[in-house]
């Protein structure tokens, strides 16, 4: 089994795979025009900002499983890695307490204007830029609330700010458990509070997800703070609407490094490119993660982290099946199936203690038939078979 990282990565964490019969490759110069050529040999590719393209993809017929080293998968074709049956996995964990730490100390930063401050008296200049607004009893609001988000909201409400929330999926007793009040939408969101710092992942719809309406909703001199993903805010709406407002905006671009900071005419802009996940602490965590991927990927069931694997299958109807544990029974069993028709979406099998029997559950596409139940009853290995209905989860 190979591994290939190609990007720079903490080694020491991997090193511990090599005792599960893995050969490391580490080459971090690898551009993406020669990804493609050195993936022919390769059965597990760890990435961190190189992409990953559906060429490099199809030319590498061993490869099973696909880590990215940071948070989300935007730089791996998923569908084609979906399409060759690879697992694609991400690492959203490790992150999380540094880009919290970076999102407090933009907010910090910005209501005291450390930077124009430490650059005044760099120059000579001992003006002080002006009364910082103070961060005492404000409103700050999150878009999303999962591990940074909830990180940020504990941090505000240690400062003694009021913590609002939304996201499509937080519900007024989730809001309540976490401590946040629930806001009904984004805008309302945006209407109810001094500074609103976004924690969504990047998808088709969460893009622009920040748009003019948001931005107007927000009131004059606003904080803005994004530490997330650049495109989640519409930037030509950012530069119109941010400017009218006189926003202050705190935003990483590390994760788009082609994108520009926002320009605005008035307001206050502070940004950094790359400082989201930089600390030795994340990059530690980040690499020991991806260990642990993939030591899961070979010596477990489930793979932590997969973003395209489905989690509501086809199935509709479940085979239990405690047969002896012997060659050949599996076997027969999924013959029969065959013969009729039936596709088979999952399959998990237990053996019991002494290794004489086990149990199979067989998700499938549809009812199995008398006929097709009584061709497996009929083997002498099998002791008992039931069909179960499935709730339909689509």
């Amino acid at each position: 089994m190979r591994l290939l990282v190609a990007d720079a990565l903490d080694r020491a964490p991997l090193d511990e795979l090599e005792l599960l019969g893995v050969q490391l490759v580490h080459d971090p110069a690898l551009t993406p025009e020669d990804l493609p050529a050195a993936l022919r040999d390769i059965d597990i590719l760890v990435v961190r900002e190189t992409p990953v393209s559906a060429a490099a993809i199809e030319a590498a017929p061993g490869l099973n499983l696909i880590v990215r080293a940071d948070l989300g998968a935007e730089t791996v074709d998923v569908a084609t890695a979906s399409r060759h049956g690879i697992y694609v996995a991400h690492c959203p964990t490790p992150r999380a307490p540094a880009v919290a730490e970076l999102t407090m100390g933009m907010l910090l930063a910005l209501d005291r204007q450390l930077v124009e401050d430490a650059t005044a008296q760099r120059s000579g200049d001992s003006t002080p830029s002006g009364t910082a607004r103070g961060l005492y009893g404000r409103r700050i609001g999150l878009a999303g609330v999962g591990r940074v988000g909830q990180r940020v909201a504990a941090a505000g409400a240690g400062m003694g700010m009021n913590v609002y929330a939304w996201s499509r999926g937080l519900t007024t007793s989730r809001a309540q458990r976490l401590g946040v009040k629930r806001a009904a939408s984004l805008r309302a969101l945006a209407s109810t509070v001094d500074v609103l710092s976004l924690h969504l992942p990047l998808t088709p719809s969460t893009r622009h997800i920040v748009d003019a309406e948001v931005l107007g909703a927000l009131p004059e001199g606003a904080t803005l703070l994004n530490c997330s993903h650049p495109a989640l805010v519409d930037p030509e709406a950012l530069a119109e609407v941010g400017a009218k407002r006189r926003l202050r905006v705190g935003i990483d671009l590390s994760m788009a490094p082609e994108t520009a900071a926002p320009q605005l005419d008035q307001g206050l802009v502070y940004a950094t490119r790359g400082s989201a996940g930089a600390t030795r602490q994340a990059e530690q965590a980040i690499a020991t993660e991806v260990t642990r991927i993939v030591r899961a990927f070979l010596t477990e069931t489930d793979i932590p982290n997969v973003v395209n694997v489905l989690r509501n299958t086809a199935s509709r109807y479940a085979i239990i099946l405690r047969s002896r544990d012997e060659v050949g029974v599996l076997a027969n069993v999924l013959g029969v199936i065959k013969r009729h028709g039936l596709n088979i979406e999952e399959i998990k099998n237990h053996v019991f203690d002494g290794s004489s029997a086990a149990c199979t559950k067989l998700r499938i596409s549809g009812r199995p038939g008398d006929d097709c139940l009584n061709e497996i009853r009929a083997f002498g290995e099998v002791f008992h078979v039931d069909v179960v209905p499935l709730p339909n989860l689509a």
